[in-house]
């Protein structure tokens, strides 16, 4: 009679509302999400099924140094994606805080500084840009400043201004190569090239009206705007986008944080970096983590 009332399906999310009642769970990519992409997502759902969990030459982050793959002088890239308002910041802010006694061996780089600059159009009009969609961002030149990064040569990487849709001031900062380089951003496990170059991938999942909220208050707070345009924005692009490129890219991730900020799950990562950290001299370390 059970066997009749209760299939495989039920059973997994019976699992799932018990493990996440106990508090803290970091799921592994091939339990990551059982929901389909949004039917308007223009990467195939084909494209998504056939990625592997574990990419070939990545960091498995339950295995010791001596695993191949892991080399012990090459950079250790860290991809933090999600969606606006997770808490991916947080979390890669976090993970330099507790990994500073490194110095400059860990330094994070932010997805967001490659926004394309928008000075020939009126403020106006780039009040009414889609900034969610994958082509708002010169990923190609991220892509070429992680492979300079990963040869051991410094870059400068742009930076912009949320307030003026524009470079900001510096409008570049150099980065210098680091063990650890921490990549964060809505949209990097959506372009091939710069997933590929990533060996940890993290999704921070966090429900949509914390987001919402938390992307309300800091566009009031941080950038200048009126609630009615943040509104009117996340009905109109945030959203769609997020359910066409951010949700569907989840299934990449090695590991997913759940609730945004999940301490037992973060400190799974942050003490698999402190391994690879530790398995080398700390020569030429400042005592500060470049952020």
């Amino acid at each position: 009679m059970l066997q009749r009332l209760l299939s495989r399906r039920s059973i997994s999310m019976a699992a799932a509302s018990v493990a996440g009642g106990a508090g803290a769970i970091a799921y592994l990519s091939s339990h990551s999400s059982s929901s389909e992409p949004h039917s308007d997502a223009k990467s195939s759902l084909s494209e998504f099924q056939r990625a592997p969990p574990m990419r070939r030459g990545s960091i498995d982050m339950m295995q010791p140094m001596s695993q191949p793959g892991v080399s012990e002088d090459s950079p250790v890239f860290v991809g933090i994606c999600g969606g606006t308002g997770s808490g991916k910041t947080t979390v890669a802010e976090s993970i330099a805080r507790r990994l500073q006694g490194h110095g400059d061996r860990v330094t994070h780089i932010s997805h967001d500084n490659y926004y394309k600059p928008l000075e020939r159009l009126s403020l106006k009009e780039r009040t009414k840009q889609n900034f969610d969609h994958p082509d708002a961002l010169d990923t190609a030149l991220m892509v070429q400043h992680l492979a300079e990064l990963k040869a051991g040569r410094r870059v400068n990487i742009p930076t912009y201004d949320f307030a003026t849709y524009g470079p900001g001031v510096p409008e570049t900062i150099e980065k210098a190569p680091a063990r650890v380089v921490l990549v964060e951003g809505i949209l990097i496990y959506d372009h091939p090239q710069l997933r590929d170059l990533l060996d940890i991938k993290i999704f921070v999942d966090t429900d949509a009206d914390v987001r919402f909220i938390r992307r309300l208050k800091r566009d009031l707070q941080d950038r200048g705007r009126e609630v009615g345009a943040v509104i009117e924005q996340y009905l109109e692009t945030v959203r769609p986008m997020h359910n066409q490129f951010v949700e569907p890219s989840k299934r990449y991730a090695d590991v997913i944080i759940p609730t945004g900020l999940n301490s037992v799950a973060l400190e799974m990562v942050i003490a698999r970096l402190e391994q690879i950290l530790a398995a080398e001299p700390q020569s030429g370390s400042t005592g500060t983590a470049t952020a």
